[in-house]
């Protein structure tokens, strides 16, 4: 499948803050580049998850293929940086506001 493991972070966050909150966590790569793809990474909120469903897009399969970044577009949940030309490290992210 095409994606990256802060893709693959971010999605599979996502069902476990569906619908508690007002959450958000975000998967990174610092370089710009996460995985195999043209993705910095994925940011999901506690509404991710639903808006799946409508779209009918099975997070789980998606997961379970390392498939994420079709989903990620689809769902407009990409961070798209370009190259950052900065390799520090991957960064996960996760604001919770109450």
């Amino acid at each position: 499948g095409i994606g990256g493991p802060n893709q693959e972070f971010a999605v599979g966050a996502s069902p476990y803050i569906d619908d508690i909150g007002s959450v958000v966590v975000v998967g990174l790569d610092s370089d710009g580049t996460d995985g195999p793809t043209d993705l910095a990474g994925a940011i999901v909120d506690e509404k991710t998850a639903s808006r799946s469903q409508v779209l009918n897009i099975d997070i789980h399969d998606c997961l379970n293929r390392h498939n994420v970044t079709p989903a990620v577009l689809k769902l407009q949940d990409a961070i798209i940086t370009g190259s950052t030309g900065t390799n520090v490290n991957d960064l996960k992210i996760m604001l919770i506001s109450g």
